[in-house]
């Protein structure tokens, strides 16, 4: 029987790091393709009408991308979500001698937060994904500015 949750734990840790992994090289993606836009972007801006439909357009598509990246990332948390709570069970099985390290992260992380309750929000300790989504909304409003700047100019030519 022990051998058989330590194989399910050594199933489980090598699916939760597969999607950590997963997780994080899309966000880095994320970064590369909202950088490649802007950039795109700001050598379009103010070019000619043309130039300025382009950037209307990129505007689009960033904001599209950050809708896109951002639902794949709520998927790939759930996954990650999932996986912790099975290694979590059987970090329960286990007797006490055996640490429990996602057990023991996450009361810690609830004590820390805890104390954090009293700070401004963007200076307590935030989760992954409570970071991921401030880039996510950052990029977008990014986006509707840009697409706003790029339509005020195709109007005024």
């Amino acid at each position: 029987m022990e051998n058989e949750k330590t194989k399910v734990l050594d199933i489980s840790w090598d699916y939760f790091k597969l999607l950590a992994q997963q997780r994080v090289t899309h966000f880095n993606l994320f970064i590369v393709f909202m950088g490649a836009i802007s950039a795109v972007f700001a050598t379009q801006i103010y070019v000619d009408l043309r130039g300025n439909i382009i950037a209307c357009v990129l505007a689009v598509i960033q904001i599209f991308l950050c809708f896109v990246f951002h639902k794949i990332d709520v998927r790939n948390k759930f996954l990650i979500k999932h996986t912790e709570k099975i290694i979590k069970d059987i970090e329960n099985s286990f007797d006490e001698s055996v640490p429990r390290i996602f057990i023991s992260e996450e009361q810690s992380t609830e004590i820390f937060r805890l104390g954090d309750k009293k700070k401004m929000y963007l200076l307590r300790q935030l989760s992954t994904t409570q970071l991921y989504n401030l880039f996510y909304t950052f990029f977008v409003v990014l986006g509707l500015i840009e697409l706003i700047f790029a339509i005020i100019l195709i109007v005024l030519r």
